[in-house]
């Protein structure tokens, strides 16, 4: 319940529009973004990501070198100063049907409800951000990296953003 309460004035936005503009169009989406925060690291500890291909590339937090965030300027933006944290994942959820008239009746709307949150926690165990976090979790030297969360209306790049 803590973790609600964090997002209470951001979840407000979401709520008023289904209730104020209901049967005139779909509210806005609601983006969760998942990121890593790097702000705890040190100047002496090093971040290093395995891309797709299994290769190694060590990520420049500090903005040094290339200008780029990983060392030898593979992926380029930016001048990397002030950023501490890197996008993972991104989740989109959309209101696109209208509500039903009559509304279906409650029991029908729970047992479909079960079986959704029952897939969708099935799934999010698959995630790359999942398997991280019980990672993070696991080892002792890794407290200095956090996994963390965001609600926003439109995905943006934000300032303190590592871009991979």
């Amino acid at each position: 319940m803590d973790d609600l309460d964090l997002f209470k004035d951001e979840l407000k936005f979401w709520r008023t529009t289904a209730t104020t503009q209901v049967g005139t169009m779909p509210p806005p989406p609601m983006i969760i973004e998942l990121y890593l925060d790097t702000s705890e690291l040190t100047q002496s500890q090093v971040l290093v990501v395995i891309d797709e291909t299994m290769r190694r590339n060590r990520v420049d937090l500090a903005g040094s070198g290339s200008g780029g965030s990983f060392v030898g300027g593979r992926h380029g933006g930016g001048d990397g100063y002030g950023q501490r944290s890197i996008l993972l994942e991104s989740w989109m959820l959309n209101l696109t049907q209208p509500c039903p008239d009559p509304p279906p009746d409650l029991p029908v709307v729970y047992k479909k409800s079960i079986i959704f949150f029952r897939s969708l926690y099935a799934y999010v165990r698959l995630l790359p951000a999942f398997q991280l976090q019980r990672r993070l979790r696991k080892m002792k030297g890794l407290a200095n990296l956090r996994l963390g969360y965001r609600l926003v209306a439109a995905p943006t790049l934000r300032n303190d953003e590592i871009p991979i």
